[in-house]
């Protein structure tokens, strides 16, 4: 039986951006470290407007080791200068995909759509590599400094990438602006060059019910349940249960009380009131706002070297993240200490 447990969550995401990821991390990392993911799972549930991305720990595991960190550790150990390569890559990737994001050029053609699409597919793995590489312990502080100022370089325009393909589908067909968020690199591809017929659409369409990627294939949610049971793969979900204490990874120290603000979706960025304990899966650039105000930040997922972590060091802002049930304990309103000294958070009332 294969084990797969919820990793990170990704609020809004096409599934464009899913088929990129799924690639990059089952064939073109194993293209540089010689293993790749051989099991993970997208989910885009019908009742919620986030993708969910499930790893077997076996195989990506944040907090341990697992068999891409020795890999890379060996890699390193053989070729000192693969580092060097590494960012060579993602530096040429992101120098072309930059005019599109700073700049908001426009796709004028099939062709041109094809080569944006294929660029972040080439990007993707480079850049999925400069994301994982600093998490692995017994790097050297000046590799993991190198990788993590490319990933601060990319942060700000990191969610910009996919309104430019939305935008000319939608000048291509106004059916396809709908159908976006829920077609593959390859759908995506297709619809781009030719034209659509309304029955293609709707079957897109139909996948607002719920879908799932798994092992790069796309299945309706509704026979999912079954295609893991032939597959022998099961979800497991970290029960929260009714604790007082929630335990983390402290990533930035110090210790405050406050309010709680639970932020699930982009929707509810903007209401975190200055003063109060953001309690979120994760954090994006778009959440920078937010953690302004907020006099901490707690998450249910992420590494060391994730957002929420480089961003609450940068603002001296109290912040445990890897929590898995944070989101399920608080609710808005709860009045909390946050202690990032030692990765505890008590419900006080």
């Amino acid at each position: 039986m294969i084990t797969l447990e919820k990793q990170f969550t990704r609020y809004e995401w096409p599934l464009f951006w899913c088929s990129i990821w799924d690639y990059g991390d089952r064939i073109g990392i194993r293209e540089w470290l010689g293993v790749g993911v051989d099991n993970m799972l997208f989910l885009r549930s019908g009742d919620k407007d986030a993708v969910t991305v499930w790893y077997d720990k076996s195989e990506y595991n944040p907090e341990g080791e697992d068999k891409f960190d020795r890999a890379v550790i060996s890699r390193i150990e053989s070729d000192p200068a693969w580092v060097d390569l590494l960012i060579t890559r993602f530096e040429s990737g992101w120098d072309q995909l930059f005019p599109y994001l700073a700049e908001g050029k426009k796709i004028a053609n099939g062709k041109e759509l094809g080569d944006y699409c294929d660029l972040w597919q080439w990007w993707w793995t480079s850049m999925s590599l400069v994301f994982v590489v600093p998490n692995v312990s017994g790097l050297s502080e000046t590799v993991c400094n190198k990788l993590l100022l490319l990933r601060a370089k990319t942060q700000e325009y990191s969610e910009e990438g996919g309104g430019i393909i939305a935008q000319y589908l939608g000048r291509q067909d106004a059916a396809l602006a709908d159908a976006w968020p829920f077609m593959s690199a390859k759908e995506v591809l297709w619809a781009g060059q030719r034209s659509v017929s309304e029955a293609w659409v709707a079957n897109i369409l139909e996948r607002r019910q719920g879908v799932g990627l798994l092992n790069g294939s796309l299945y309706l949610e509704c026979d999912l349940e079954m295609e893991l049971k032939r597959r022998s793969i099961r979800l497991v979900h970290k029960q929260a249960g009714n604790s007082e204490v929630i335990e983390g990874t402290a990533v930035s120290p110090g210790l405050v009380r406050g309010v709680v603000k639970v932020v699930t979706s982009y929707d509810e960025v903007d209401l975190v009131g200055v003063g109060e304990i953001l309690v979120t899966e994760m954090t994006m650039p778009s959440f920078g706002p937010a953690m302004k105000k907020a006099v901490a930040i707690v998450t249910d997922e992420g590494g060391i070297t994730c957002h929420a972590a480089i961003v609450a060091r940068e603002m001296n802002k109290p912040c445990i993240i890897g929590t898995k049930i944070a989101t399920q304990v608080l609710k808005d309103g709860d009045m909390v200490e946050v202690d990032a000294d030692r990765g505890v958070v008590r419900v006080l009332r």
